[in-house]
């Protein structure tokens, strides 16, 4: 996943959106990886895979909400991003700590909601942090 991340630059950036599926593997290693490059990920590599989601690809609702709030973070609304965190939908739930990790220095409380989720995927992804 490095390699692609690496590699979705200019005309290949439609490749980020493996990773972005990621976010829903099976295993809890890929999926931790996923949301850590996520949260580094260059606005136009998050711009291009929300177009592929656009297309209508797997739970594109979710990803492409998810991959707005990520490409307009510093004028994302906090609330949001702690409901998100706080909700029941397990992939909305990433979204919202990939978009907490990236206003880190601008609203760290929202990694303390990170850290104290019930879901595992999240607190694994706060211990990275």
């Amino acid at each position: 996943m490095e390699s692609v991340a690496v590699c979705a630059v200019a005309d290949l950036a439609g490749l980020y959106s493996y990773i972005v599926e990621m976010l829903d593997n099976e295993d809890d290693i890929l999926r931790n990886l996923a949301m850590d490059l996520m949260s580094r990920a260059d606005p136009l590599q998050l711009e291009a895979a929300r177009r592929h989601f656009q297309a209508g690809h797997h739970q594109s609702e979710v990803h492409v909400h998810g991959l707005s709030m990520l490409e307009a973070a510093l004028q994302a609304d906090f609330a949001e991003i702690e409901m998100m965190i706080k909700g029941e939908i397990p992939l909305a739930r990433k979204y919202g700590a990939i978009a907490a990790k990236r206003l880190l220095l601008g609203a760290p409380a929202l990694m303390r909601a990170v850290e104290v989720s019930d879901d595992p995927d999240l607190r694994d992804f706060w211990k990275e942090v």
